[in-house]
C-alpha cells in the first residue's frame, strides 16, 4: 500500500474499525 497521504489518513480509521469489528 503506497498511496497519497490523504488515502493513508482515510485508511487509518478504516483499518481500526475493521480490526475492532473483526475482533
Amino acid at each position: 500500500m503506497g498511496m497519497s497521504s490523504s488515502s493513508k489518513v482515510r485508511l487509518t480509521p478504516t483499518c481500526i474499525f475493521n480490526l475492532r469489528t473483526r475482533a
